[in-house]
């Protein structure tokens, strides 16, 4: 097995188009997304871009990030998400602009209460203790975690029935507690 990896100068602005769908939603989105994908992972876009499936709240997601964008690439992320919606039909959407460490400590659970934090402690302190986050809560003290990488930007029909099938509706109940990306 061979890794390569490129490093970048860290970037002073993240623009996140962030946009969920309900079950009955979810296959069109997917479809919408994988259409796209391979022209959304160019990395002369300066782009990332993931599909979430949770299974409680049973929601797709789709989130674009463009780092450090001219107003031009902004306006492309915001044509690539407008094609899955118009795909997909309504969904919920946001658009954020945030500093690269508040998108680190957005995406760490900063601003979702997931943190604690003694008073007067800058927030970006929190990311040094691993307590903090979205770890283990309650009784569910571990999770199980893997991955698969595709080269691929198809999925016949079935397969995401099938995979929407397992999430939303063989998954456990503990909200949350089951996401594929």
């Amino acid at each position: 097995t061979k890794f390569t990896m490129q490093a970048y100068a860290r970037p002073e602005e993240v623009y996140t188009i962030h946009c969920s769908w309900q079950r009955h939603r979810a296959k069109k989105a997917i479809k919408a997304w994988l259409a796209r994908g391979e022209e959304l992972v160019d990395p002369e876009r300066k782009m990332f871009t993931s599909l979430q499936m949770w299974n409680r709240p049973s929601v797709t997601e789709v989130f674009m990030q463009c780092f450090d964008c001219s107003d031009a690439e902004k306006q492309w992320t915001s044509s690539a998400m407008d094609f899955i919606k118009s795909s997909a039909g309504a969904g919920w959407c946001e658009v954020k602009t945030r500093t690269w460490l508040d998108q680190i400590l957005y995406e760490s659970g900063y601003y979702n209460n997931v943190f604690t934090l003694p008073p007067g402690t800058p927030k970006e302190d929190g990311l040094l203790d691993p307590s903090n986050g979205w770890g283990p809560r309650g009784s569910y003290l571990a999770s199980k975690n893997g991955g698969h990488m595709g080269n691929e930007w198809t999925l016949s029909d079935r397969l995401i029935e099938d995979i929407l099938d397992l999430v939303h509706n063989n998954a456990p109940t503990l909200e949350y507690g089951v996401m594929i990306e």
